[in-house]
């Protein structure tokens, strides 16, 4: 099972394109995980198309929890997880990746996946392929796509950037490791090049797929 990790702030204008760059992934074996910061009426509107339960059009479980200071609402469906900031913004980037760090439910493998960019659709099939026994993660090449970059890309040309930490595919086992050794997201811009550092640091084991066209960022 990989879970897909979508941090979202509360206005919610570019998840959707994220969102369904994640459901329409040829790997089946998937589940999506949606971490509101706030919950606008846009995000209300447009989850009440797709997150009900297909048969019931019920909503399966709803909880809420206290973590650090915050409320998160927890809603499950057959299509994945919900999970609401109630208090929200808190600041999406960071607080939603230290909450997935230490959040015990999640699955072997986590794709990360930030809201303004895209999956195309064989990229967990592809990253997949790298995940060895020893392998504490994969990266993926970043295409930097916006609307005057938009024609290389579709050419065949694209502008490759580096890799953000939403290009990741993490292990579990991995991420509890980070945990433990203590490393917090710092809640300010740039807070991936402080997780790049620490990985380098540790040594741990990661590689770059050769495939270049699998993520996207919307470079806005």
């Amino acid at each position: 099972m990989i879970d897909i990790f979508i941090p979202a702030a509360g206005d919610f204008k570019w998840a959707p394109a994220a969102l369904y760059s994640a459901l329409t992934q040829t790997y089946k074996n998937k589940r999506i995980i949606l971490f509101l910061d706030g919950y606008s009426q846009l995000a209300r509107n447009f989850i009440d198309k797709w997150w009900y339960n297909d048969i019931s059009r019920e909503r399966i479980f709803t909880k809420t929890v206290k973590w650090k200071n915050l409320n998160l609402s927890f809603e499950e469906s057959d299509k994945g997880i919900l999970v609401v900031n109630e208090k929200g913004p808190s600041g999406t980037a960071a607080i939603a990746r230290q909450w997935l760090f230490e959040w015990k439910n999640k699955s072997e493998w986590i794709k990360m996946l930030d809201s303004d960019d895209l999956l195309v659709p064989n990229a967990l099939e592809k990253m997949e392929k790298y995940c060895g026994e020893d392998i504490d993660g994969v990266f993926c090449p970043m295409i930097r796509s916006s609307c005057n970059r938009l024609a290389k890309s579709m050419s065949g040309k694209p502008i490759k950037g580096g890799s953000g930490s939403g290009s990741m595919l993490l292990r579990k086992s991995f991420m509890e490791k980070v945990v433990k050794a203590g490393f917090i997201w710092p809640n300010k811009r740039g807070h991936d090049n402080d997780f790049f550092q620490f990985v380098k640091d540790k040594n741990f084991k990661f590689v770059t797929t050769k495939e270049d066209f699998l993520y996207i960022y919307l470079k806005r």
